[in-house]
């Protein structure tokens, strides 16, 4: 038996026609004793007032109206991200722990391309649930190219190198676009800026953005199958899609340099790595002017003033790589030519 709260009094009601004449009854006496079985109930079955009015549990139109409501009120269950991450390494048990920490929440995959460490690296990286594979390095691009293709199956790739981390504003934007999977865009680029001695550098190298989120097999290295671009030891290679590009919000945390010993012996190993690989430079304008004007550039134009010291250090250290580079380029040019 339900209560229905109806004019009446407490009644048993069978079933059949007796249910539709107590219905009667009460109806003909309310409305000629009015107020005469106010605050009364009537115990009735569900399935008499069902019946009563119109809305018999045997009808199926009501059934679909139930699971309709039902299936909207359902939280729909997410599906896992279709995105892989990959990264190449060596020797890197600084920073590549908290870059895939970063992403091991968003990451159906991490696939780790590492070229013969040493250090434990390889260990962590595989503690952390990672994919290691191993190739000898021959140049940035055909390395990061490499790491691409191992991924090309899946919807989306995120290239990171292991010095890179997701903060989580960024992170959140990634897994939002790959679950949306917006087919007019292609690739995605992210914002790095540079955590240097404990702290963000907030106009130094600003705004710095790097394509680094692409559809699977669609990314490809710039010049990484011509001999004239992909020189063999470019530090600048560019990741290039076909199609439309979009912007994340967010920060790419990008912790280059432990300390200033750091800072100054990768200086002098790219230098010498770009002066490899350049084209033009070395003359002894460039000697003289390209430093200074590196320095300012960072100092004045981006506003590094603002970050301080740490900024007065990296305008520095913006003069001496370019005084390096120009340097290497010309005593090359006089080891060929005499």
């Amino acid at each position: 038996m339900t209560e229905a709260c109806v004019p009446g009094m407490a009644i048993s009601c069978g079933t059949g026609g007796s249910k539709l004449a107590v219905v009667v009854v009460m109806v003909a006496i309310e409305r000629f004793f009015p107020g005469l079985l106010q605050h009364r109930t009537i115990r009735l079955p569900t399935d008499s007032l069902d019946s009563l009015l119109g809305n018999g549990s045997n009808d199926p139109g009501r059934h679909e109206a139930r699971d309709a409501t039902a299936g909207r009120n359902t939280m729909p269950t997410a599906r896992p991200p279709d995105l892989a991450v990959v990264v190449t390494t060596k020797n890197n048990m600084r920073t590549i722990g908290q870059a895939l920490q970063s992403v091991r929440t968003i990451a159906a995959r991490i696939v780790v391309v590492d070229s013969g460490s040493t250090d434990g690296t390889i260990e962590l990286c595989r503690s952390m649930g990672a994919e290691i594979l191993y190739r000898e390095w021959d140049n940035f691009a055909r390395q990061k190219q490499f790491a691409l293709d191992c991924a090309r199956h899946h919807r989306w790739v995120l290239l990171l190198d292991s010095d890179e981390s997701l903060e989580p504003d960024l992170k959140e934007a990634i897994q939002r676009v790959v679950l949306e999977d917006d087919p007019r865009y292609q690739g995605w680029m992210i914002r790095r800026k540079v955590w240097f001695l404990g702290a963000w550098l907030h106009h130094t190298f600003q705004p710095e953005w790097r394509l680094r989120l692409v559809r699977g097999g669609s990314g490809r290295i710039v010049g990484v199958d011509d001999p004239q671009l992909s020189y063999p030891h470019n530090v600048h290679e560019q990741l290039r899609v076909p199609g439309r590009i979009g912007r994340l919000r967010g920060i790419c945390r990008h912790d280059a340099w432990a300390d200033l010993g750091d800072l100054f012996a990768r200086q002098i190993r790219y230098a010498q790595l770009a002066a490899d690989s350049a084209t033009r430079g070395g003359s002894p304008i460039n000697v003289l002017f390209n430093p200074p004007a590196a320095m300012l550039k960072q100092l004045v134009l981006k506003r590094g003033f603002l970050d301080g010291t740490r900024g007065l250090i990296i305008a520095v250290a913006a003069f001496n790589f370019t005084a390096l580079k120009h340097t290497f380029i010309a005593a090359r040019r006089l080891a060929r030519t005499g």
